[in-house]
């Protein structure tokens, strides 16, 4: 990272995109695991952003920069970014997450959705989102977490054990655009350009959407997240912030 001596602030600006997608009816096969459950489609054509237009007030093309302690909306791609992460993401009602580490709008021929993993880390306890690892659920977790009712259906903490308040452990850390992916599902897809500049307030993520906002899981609702990387800052920086910073405790 950057000398923060010099005043720059401790995390990294990146720019990211949020662009809602939805399965074809027309192009995408009805595919589903062994007990039943909807997985979505990886082929060409099958999945198609939901463009931000007068029905639909949604966030899709628009460009947001995290300026080290707030989300701000930017009227065009920021310039001299480069890409950094892509995660495609969709909710499925009694499954949970399905994830794409890749744009499901155009994936690679090698593309596979996986369930939403997690790697625990035995030395704090705190739980690493991404689309590959042995647990489906958070490693451990406190009381008074409200940020895990937020983000993630109780598959993924249910039965959990807790651990004291004053204790390591409880954490989340996780792939960036994959986290931003959840944050976005969490509200209703409206209401979304208004939860995102208060999501997060003097760099700390807020454990709760608002007054007034709707719950976002809508069964086969995806997303797609673009993280750029914002100048001076790199890939190597984001890489770091990833592995060492902690979105909720």
């Amino acid at each position: 990272m950057k000398n923060y001596a010099t005043g720059v602030p401790n995390m990294p600006r990146y720019a990211f995109r949020i662009d809602e997608i939805c399965e074809s009816d027309q192009v995408a096969p009805t595919v589903t695991t062994g007990r039943g459950d909807w997985i979505p489609s990886v082929q060409h054509g099958a999945n198609n952003s939901v463009p931000h237009n007068v029905g639909s007030q949604n966030v899709s093309y628009r460009w947001w920069v995290f300026d080290g302690t707030q989300i701000r909306e930017s009227p065009v791609k920021p310039p001299n970014t480069q890409p950094y992460q892509t995660y495609s993401v969709f909710y499925n009602g009694g499954f949970g997450f399905w994830v794409l580490k890749d744009d499901a709008t155009n994936p690679r021929r090698e593309a596979a959705w996986q369930p939403l993993c997690f790697e625990h880390n035995l030395q704090d306890g705190s739980s690493y989102l991404c689309d590959s690892a042995q647990h489906r659920t958070v490693a451990c977790r406190k009381h008074g977490q409200h940020w895990l009712q937020m983000l993630l259906p109780d598959i993924h903490y249910r039965g959990v054990p807790f651990v004291h308040s004053q204790a390591l452990g409880g954490g989340l850390k996780g792939d960036l655009a994959l986290f931003l992916a959840l944050v976005a599902l969490a509200a209703e897809p409206t209401q979304l350009p208004n939860v995102l500049p208060r999501i997060c307030v003097n760099g700390t993520w807020q454990q709760q959407l608002g007054v007034g906002v709707s719950d976002g899981w809508l069964s086969k609702r995806g997303v797609v997240v673009y993280v750029h990387t914002y100048p001076p800052w790199t890939s190597a920086d984001l890489r770091r912030y990833e592995r060492s910073y902690t979105y909720f405790r």
